[in-house]
């Protein structure tokens, strides 16, 4: 805190290593004659002149441009007038502010000059002389240091603190109160974005900050003023970490709101627009009531703001729209997946098409950290490229955020990184498992429960989803210590205050108790059950219907494996809940869920003899297997996924001949056998040269259009379908776990003999040289494939930094009161 009325020397005039210094070395004649035409320019017609000077030069500024400035000040004739000095040195605050503002050329050179030229001005204008003048240059310095983009955020925004304090002590609401309100507005927003220290504590700061500036400033006396305070307070309100998140939201969006009675298209595009992103950012982070259609409003408001934001006119505000409209469709938990993950993969991109890692290098990361959090979740394509692409991107981020620097920022990268090396498919499913779990606890380093609560609850919840994957080690033990992770989350994620995380959270820890080895099994499966019953108690398919499906899925599961009470029931149980999910996973638009699901139905039919049932599901099961054939990029990535679901293909055929509907099996059999010769169609496999024959290619589009109709055209003859009762079975005494095998029911010799001339023709595929008759292998239904879990992540739950607008809460910088 500055002393009262303190001394020049106490605020830095940009000399060190931010904005280098000014020195006493003779002034090159280039570099006096663009001060001079600065100088005019400003004299002539302000800023729009100085900005066309500028222009002229290709943006381009002499960084010792401020020595230009020294010596011009120390000419005789200068010094021996004080009337003349006195206004020269409101010419070069002037200018000052011209390059602080100027939209084009090296935004972080022009700034640390403007801190410079600042510094120039105080030397000449010492608070016990001129102390009005004095407050209203600390107050540009400070706006100076908030928006210097290069160097060490917090040092910056702290000496913005001491500016802006500095300037308090002469602005007082009693004798200036207006521009008392504008440097306590000021103040709110270097609290608003300092990165280190109590984060609650700093935004709490702010509000208080914006609340006084608000004493002053009314709808009608001062409505530009009063509407840029409202927007800030809201941007505070709406980062606000602890307390009721939902009601902060609210209140952010009711202070946007305010603001846009004020800002108007017609009359204030820039400011309205700005309103408009920040209204989007509230509506995408709003934690309670109908997801969907809250991010549908927020799509809306970036639309709005992208009417006045273009690329040519005004580059950094559309790049910090484009960023947040990507997360926007990013977190669309309605339509169509995939087509919203693009849709935001292409907004980012937009935006780092502007910001560069040299010129912008926060908002860069943002959206590199961004871009990854879309790749991590895309579900078609390969898999195991679009995690090493998001690995790239949060790497790329790395570069920037720092743990000194940029504490919040670079913790939330570090969770984000652990959950691409959690799903990571391919290489050391351990070592990437150990990799993402230091990646979470370097991320709790920084995020603690009484500082960063939603945050640390977020890394809690991933970091009990590594352990519940861990692969290696005492699986009882990564287990337990999974559910504590959970359960620290749950301290903090309430059903009233938080039900989205609240509820992915139940999920999670419904797993690890799904999966528990040691103890009472029934216990921990009804535990499980519990907690997946509470999820559904906020996850509902006509508001978040993918996360209803995970948990519809994973519920069955739990039903399929509970060992106690009425087996039959359980199953009835298990079968609906399974039934569920698949009116929301369909083989087009989320194929790898939909087998997921499908398989598990299917194999809970087969192993209860229900033939007909189970080849139904086991169809929608090959016809989700196919679709990600055809969305995988690669040959080896298509070998591995029948390679992976091979059984399927194996009991599919299996309950076609149980039914003896031989024409169906038949059909399976040159399903694969034709997919394989497809897939070498559409591959340079087969030519020397690496160049598919547009003909070949055409041939492949029609093969894959009339594969998918074989199931309607290959019966010609009337079968008779199993009937599906779980009575006709006797009910087992209770269900095998996970990882015990069971052995399939037998078959009668026919049906072997036909399974056995089947299996002969699938071994035209190499994919399938290792296939036994089903009849003489014993195989897992119930195979320990862990259950999808939604996991709570900035981008997918908690936004953290998705909606990134450091250009849009807008200091107001105190103009000149000499400007001629």
């Amino acid at each position: 805190m500055a002393d009262p009325g303190g001394n020049p020397a106490n605020c830095p005039t940009g000399t060190g290593t931010t904005a280098g210094s000014i020195g006493d070395g003779e002034d090159s004649p280039e570099r006096t004659a663009l001060f001079e035409a600065l100088l005019q320019a400003e004299i002539n017609g302000g800023a729009e002149a100085v900005y066309q000077e500028l222009d002229q030069r290709g943006g381009r500024l002499d960084p010792q441009l401020p020595d230009a400035a020294k010596t011009f000040l120390q000419q005789d004739h200068i010094l021996g007038n004080k009337e003349i000095e006195a206004a020269v040195v409101g010419l070069i605050e002037n200018i000052a502010i011209c390059l602080q503002d100027y939209p084009r050329g090296r935004r972080e050179q022009n700034v640390a000059i403007a801190i410079l030229l600042y510094g120039l001005v105080l030397e000449a204008r010492p608070p016990e002389r001129l102390p009005d003048k004095w407050a209203q240059t600390q107050n540009n310095l400070g706006s100076a240091y908030l928006y210097l983009p290069t160097g060490d955020r917090a040092a910056h925004l702290q000496q913005a603190i001491k500016c802006y304090e500095n300037a308090l002590t002469v602005r007082k609401p009693d004798t200036a109160p207006l521009d008392w309100a504008m440097t306590q507005n000021n103040l709110g927003l270097a609290y608003l974005y300092l990165p280190t220290g109590d984060r609650a504590a700093h935004l709490q700061q702010a509000i208080k900050c914006y609340n006084k500036a608000l004493t002053v400033w009314k709808p009608d006396t001062a409505p530009l003023e009063w509407a840029t305070t409202q927007n800030n307070l809201g941007n505070a309100y709406k980062n606000l970490p602890t307390g009721d998140r939902a009601a902060h939201l609210q209140q952010a969006i009711k202070c946007y709101e305010n603001a846009l009675t004020v800002r108007k298209p017609d009359t204030a595009p820039l400011d309205w627009a700005m309103t408009q992103n920040n209204l989007g950012s509230a509506y995408s982070d709003l934690p309670t009531g109908d997801r969907a259609a809250h991010l549908q409003q927020a799509i809306k408001c970036y639309n709005n703001a992208l009417t006045v934001w273009k690329p040519d006119t005004a580059p950094l505000q559309w790049a910090t729209t484009q960023n947040n409209l990507g997360s926007a469709y990013s977190d669309l938990p309605t339509g169509d997946r995939a087509a919203h993950l693009q849709q935001a993969i292409n907004c980012y991109n937009n935006a780092l098409t502007v910001w560069k890692p040299d010129t912008a290098p926060l908002q860069w990361a943002t959206t590199q950290n961004n871009l990854g959090n879309a790749y991590l979740y895309l579900p078609t394509g390969d898999r195991a490229a679009n995690l090493q692409q998001a690995i790239k991107c949060y790497e790329n981020a790395l570069t920037v955020w720092k743990p000194d620097t940029a504490p919040l920022q670079w913790a939330t990268t570090q969770n984000n990184l652990g959950l691409a090396y959690s799903d990571l498919p391919t290489g050391d499913r351990a070592a990437h498992l150990q990799r993402a779990i230091k990646c979470y606890e370097d991320a709790l380093t920084v995020r603690k429960p009484d500082t960063a609560p939603l945050q640390w609850a977020t890394t809690q919840n991933n970091l009990g989803n590594a352990y519940s994957d861990l692969p290696t080690g005492d699986r009882a033990a990564n287990l337990q210590q999974a559910i504590k992770c959970y359960e620290d989350a749950l301290t903090v994620r309430k059903p009233d205050t938080a039900p989205l995380d609240w509820a992915t959270t139940q999920n999670n820890l419904g797993n690890a108790y799904l999966y528990l080895p040691t103890g009472d099994r029934a216990a921990h499966l009804q535990q499980a059950i519990n907690c997946y019953e509470d999820a559904l108690t906020v996850r509902k398919p006509d508001t978040a219907p993918l996360d209803w499906a995970t948990t519809q899925n994973n519920l069955g599961n739990a039903y399929l494996y509970l060992p106690t009470g009425d087996r039959a029931a359980n199953l009835q149980q298990a079968i609906q809940c399974y039934e569920n999910a698949l009116t929301v996973w369909k083989p087009d638009t989320a194929p790898l869920d939909c087998l997921t699901t499908a398989r598990n139905w299917a194999n809970l039919e087969f192993n209860q003899g229900h033939w007909q049932q189970a080849l139904n599901q086991y169809q929608t099961a090959i016809a989700a297997i196919e679709q990600s054939r055809r969305g995988a990029l690669s040959e080896s990535r298509r070998q591995q996924i029948i390679q992976e679901s091979i059984y399927v293909y194996e009991n599919a055929i299996q309950a076609a001949i149980n039914l003896d509907d031989i024409p169906t099996a038949l059909e399976i059999v040159e399903r694969v056998r034709a997919k394989r010769l497809v897939d070498l169609m559409a591959t340079a496999d087969l030519y020397a040269d690496g160049n598919i024959p547009p003909r070949c290619r055409s041939g492949y589009n029609n093969s894959i259009a009339s594969m998918t109709k074989l199931p309607k055209n290959a019966r010609n003859f009337k079968t008779t379908p199993g009937k599906r009762n779980p009575t006709d079975s006797k009910p087992a005494n209770s269900a095998p776990p996970p990882p015990s095998p069971l052995t399939l029911p037998k078959s009668n010799a026919k049906n072997k003999t036909s399974s056995t001339k089947l299996v002969a023709l699938m071994k035209w595929s190499p994919n399938c040289d290792k296939f036994n008759p089903p009849n003489s292998r014993t195989f897992n239904p119930y195979s320990r494939k862990k259950p999808p879990s939604s996991v709570s992540t900035p981008p997918a739950t908690t936004p953290i930094f998705s909606s990134c607008d450091p250009e849009s809460p807008n200091p107001i910088v105190s103009p000149a009161k000499d400007r001629d």
